[in-house]
């Protein structure tokens, strides 16, 4: 059986964070930039003792929707192409706009862009529920 690890909003926030604007693209709005503060989805899975191995990392949300990347995609670094000097990790956000996430979930998958225009928002995960290493 696997190892089961809990993250609360109040974990993270002794971890080290991350506050960053992240430009996105996607159907509605069709492009926007907003606030996130979170903790980088590779110290996350350092904390909770993912294997070195680790091949792929799933991220689901309360609705089922999910969104899968490879390690080598959690620990990349990503671009806004509005500002190119900027670059952004994969993080689990807590808070957006300065607002904190409440609820059962209040935890959102946020990540840059690979290229310029890539449409990135559709791998944001809201309200996420689980994060599974294989």
């Amino acid at each position: 059986m696997a190892a089961t690890t809990r993250f609360t909003v109040a974990r993270l926030k002794t971890m080290n964070t991350v506050a960053a604007d992240y430009f996105s693209r996607g159907k509605d709005p069709q492009q926007a930039t907003n606030a996130f503060v979170g903790v980088r989805l590779s110290d996350i899975l350092a904390v909770a003792g993912a294997a070195s191995d680790a091949r792929r990392v799933t991220v689901t949300a309360a609705d089922g929707y999910s969104a899968s990347f490879t390690m080598r995609q959690v620990n990349a670094v990503y671009i806004d192409e509005t500002r190119p000097d900027v670059t952004l990790p994969m993080i689990i956000a807590y808070s957006e706009e300065g607002k904190p996430y409440t609820g059962a979930h209040p935890f959102r998958l946020v990540m840059g862009q690979t290229v310029p225009g890539d449409y990135n928002r559709q791998y944001w995960v809201r309200l996420v529920v689980s994060v599974t290493v294989l």
